[in-house]
């Protein structure tokens, strides 16, 4: 590459636009690999040397009967292996091969459990600096095929329904012909099969071979990625060849699984491992033109400056924000103070009682912005403690003896913007003050119930008590009092929807729509 007829700015256009688009593949293709990496329904792993598990899928937990990977990683992977020597043997393997297929190996569940699986390793790392070499590779879940061979020897009675139920697709000929088939092979196959087909016919020729006629009860051959296009689709399978005792006759035994999703996965890893290369070479180019970095530093540390000024303008910004709700909250409380005196030179007990109301009304609103200015977060109050202060100040204020109203209360922690908290203020203000004067006559005890919840980007707000209840003519509107009216009017100002209830005392269920 070659940078002497261009300008500084042109390269560095050049550096940064490459560097970019090679960003974004990259972060494209890891995108890819996670969601393979994820979906793989064989388990995928990867851990440093010394054992300890550094990342693995949820199909490596639910292999190893665990309840999530995040039990597995940072634990240490010598706990799988029912012997330790076998983890010894793979080690030393991997230091001259550095990359192990299918070895079959028996593990550990958490429960103790013994499984055997089949697992292919590859070491990555510079053997000049052990501490950073990992491994990393796949595991497939081989105890059932393991079980299967196994059992076959001692219980043939039962063979083919085992066979049927297998999760392997399962073959069996006898002279080059079909003898049996399980609906999972044709399931892997996509292909309808039929006894007495000419097994040539389905597999290429390096997976049948005329010794496989005459091989002796205790041999079994592997085959990797055996490529089968029979179907409409090419699909490549991990394919196990072991002579068998069959309806009394010698037989070979092909059991596979579909490894396309491991292939692919592969795949992907080869390509992020390309680009990272090129990534790796691009930030080469860039470390020599130092003068280059230097500047953009230069200019990073201007841009700093300017945001810090920024932030210092937001605190300001944010104090005298505070300063005002603090007054309006001060206002409001000069104006309930007068409604008290008012209140208590009236004689008038209808005026009192209107006086009483409106002075509710506006504690309700100066307990908002008294939350405001306190709140860490400008703009939104907590109105779960909001709600908690109205209501008992509430209690305080219309009941005669101590403990003659309970408040229960099964709340979460809600934030809302001022738009919403005071219609909402207003309408717990209504509903509380209409519960303690009507809902409970002659000074008698009672509950009142309040319940908070949030779920996603909806909140359901419900009020109720277990007194006498609505009385029907105020329910169906003959009878419309100021509380109902601005009842109503707040909740279409929130664009909610109240539901009453008067099945058990009263109960209003408010449920709205977050404002973000």
């Amino acid at each position: 590459m070659k940078y002497d007829r261009l300008t500084r700015e042109e390269l560095l256009e050049k550096v940064n636009l490459f560097e970019q688009e090679l960003k974004g593949y990259v972060n494209r293709l890891d995108q890819r690999y996670k969601v393979f990496f994820e979906r793989n329904l064989a388990g995928i792993y990867r851990s440093r040397l010394d054992g300890k598990i550094v990342e693995c899928n949820d199909a490596l937990a639910e292999i190893l009967g665990y309840n999530s990977k995040e039990e597995l990683i940072g634990s240490d992977a010598k706990m799988l292996y029912q012997n330790i020597r076998d983890r010894e043997k793979h080690l030393e393997l991997l230091e001259t091969q550095k990359f192990i297929k299918n070895k079959k190996l028996a593990l550990l569940k958490k429960d103790g459990t013994k499984i055997w699986v089949s697992i292919s390793t590859t070491k990555f790392g510079d053997n000049n600096n052990r501490e950073s070499d990992y491994m990393e590779g796949t595991i497939i879940d081989i105890t059932e095929l393991i079980h299967t061979q196994e059992l076959l020897e001692h219980n043939e009675q039962n063979y083919k329904a085992m066979l049927d139920e297998s999760p392997y697709g399962i073959i069996i000929i006898h002279k080059g012909e079909v003898e049996y088939f399980n609906q999972r092979a044709e399931k892997i196959l996509k292909i309808k099969l039929d006894k007495k087909s000419n097994i040539k016919k389905l597999f290429p020729p390096e997976v049948i071979k005329e010794k496989d006629e005459e091989v002796t009860r205790t041999d079994l051959k592997h085959i990797d990625r055996v490529e089968f296009n029979a179907g409409a689709d090419p699909v490549f399978l991990d394919m196990y060849i072991k002579p068998i005792l069959f309806e009394n006759q010698q037989m070979t035994e092909f059991s596979f699984v579909d490894i396309r999703d491991r292939i692919e996965l592969e795949e992907e890893k080869i390509k992020t491992g390309v680009f990272q290369k090129l990534n790796n070479q691009l930030k080469a180019e860039i470390g020599k033109k130092e003068r280059i970095e230097n500047e953009l530093v230069k200019s990073l540390e201007l841009n700093q400056n300017q945001a810090a000024k920024l932030t210092e303008s937001l605190k300001e910004k944010d104090i005298l924000i505070k300063e005002v709700h603090h007054r309006v909250k001060n206002n409001l409380q000069v104006i309930s103070s007068i409604f008290n005196l008012q209140n208590a030179y009236s004689k008038n007990e209808g005026i009192k009682e209107v006086l009483k109301e409106s002075q509710n009304r506006i504690k309700s609103m100066a307990y908002i912005h008294e939350s405001l200015y306190k709140s860490s977060q400008l703009g939104k109050i907590d109105f779960e403690e909001y709600m908690s202060k109205l209501c008992n100040n509430l209690i305080r204020s219309y009941t005669i003896r101590d403990n003659q109203i309970s408040l229960l209360t099964e709340t979460e922690k809600v934030l809302l913007h001022l738009d919403q908290a005071i219609p909402c203020g207003l309408m717990v203000n209504e509903i509380i003050s209409n519960s303690l004067k009507h809902a409970f006559p002659e000074n008698g005890n009672g509950i009142i119930a309040i319940t908070l919840r949030k779920r996603k980007n909806r909140v359901k707000l419900v009020l109720s008590d277990d007194g006498i209840g609505i009385p029907a003519n105020i329910l169906k509107g003959e009878t419309n009092t100021l509380g109902m009216q601005l009842i109503e009017t707040l909740v279409e100002q929130i664009k909610g929807e109240l539901k009453i209830n008067t099945d058990t005392g009263s109960s209003f269920a408010l449920e709205f729509e977050l404002q973000q």
